[in-house]
């Protein structure tokens, strides 16, 4: 069979094109579980689920670098996500943003990181990729739904700041700030 010259039948070109850039063993990765981990920051995406919920998502990619838990070993890679239109969501995002930007006190983040820097993270300039963050999981019961859920809480590494970065421009952020 020489499917290598048969074009098939007509249409849908850029749909089968899209298996070039995909893994057959799916793009989602496992989560953190409880336990302290380093985390190198492989890329960071915003995205809209699906129907019907269509949740914004902020979501991280690491690899892990030190791990406390045996099944989250080092090597392993793993995600993180938030939905932005729950109360949570921004403040995670900002929490994450000020970590890997090397700011540990609430006024350091506060003063540093707004909407047009968290939007950069997520663009192509991908700014964070290769930056080491603290993470600390445990886990919890929410108080609404009492279901069990695990809690990240990020920690600048020692020593590792935004300067260590290439910080975007003026235009760069001005430029995020309209992507839609």
């Amino acid at each position: 069979m020489d499917f290598q010259n048969d074009q098939g039948s007509d249409g849908g070109d850029e749909f089968f094109a899209a298996v070039d850039d995909v893994s057959a063993g799916g793009q989602r990765l496992p989560y953190l579980e409880e336990g302290q981990y380093v985390l190198n920051i492989d890329k960071i995406l915003f995205l809209i689920t699906r129907p019907p919920k269509r949740n914004p998502m902020y979501i991280v990619e690491f690899t892990i670098l030190e791990s406390s838990n045996e099944s989250r070993p080092v090597g392993m890679q793993c995600s993180w996500s938030t939905k932005l239109n729950i109360d949570m969501g921004p403040i995670n995002m900002k929490r994450f943003v000020g970590a890997a930007l090397g700011y540990a006190s609430v006024q350091e983040i506060d003063a540093s990181v707004d909407s047009k820097l968290c939007r950069y993270t997520t663009t192509d300039a991908q700014p964070f990729t290769g930056v080491q963050v603290h993470c600390q999981c445990r886990n919890i019961i929410t108080q609404g739904e009492k279901k069990q859920f695990t809690e990240h809480r990020y920690s600048p590494m020692a020593g590792y700041s935004w300067n260590d970065l290439n910080p975007p421009t003026p235009e760069e952020l001005a430029a995020a700030g309209q992507v839609a």
